[in-house]
C-alpha cells in the first residue's frame, strides 16, 4: 500500500479516534487524575522543578505520540498483511 493510503487512511482514523476519546469515560477520569497529580506536585515543587518537570512531560508526550504513530502504522501494515495473505 502507498504511503499516501497511509496517510489517508490515518486522517480518518484520527477524526474518529478525537470522537472516541471524547467519549471515553475511562479516559477522561485518568486524564483528571493525572492532572490533579500535577497539579499537586506544582504546590511543592520550586519554580525551577516546575519548569523542568513541564519539560519532562512535553518531551515525554512527544515520544509517546511518535510511539503511538509507529504503533498504529505497524498495526495496519499487520492487518492488511493478514486480510490479504495468500491461503496455502
Amino acid at each position: 500500500m502507498k504511503e499516501n493510503a497511509f496517510e489517508t487512511i490515518e486522517t480518518f482514523m484520527a477524526d474518529h479516534l478525537k470522537d472516541a476519546l471524547d467519549e471515553s469515560v475511562e479516559y477522561k477520569e485518568a486524564l483528571s487524575a493525572a492532572n490533579k497529580a500535577c497539579e499537586n506536585l506544582k504546590t511543592v515543587l520550586t519554580d525551577e522543578q516546575t519548569v523542568l518537570l513541564e519539560q519532562y512531560f512535553i518531551l515525554a508526550g512527544e515520544a509517546a505520540a511518535i510511539c503511538e504513530k509507529i504503533a498504529y502504522r505497524q498495526g495496519l501494515r499487520d492487518l492488511l498483511k493478514t486480510l490479504f495473505a495468500e491461503e496455502a
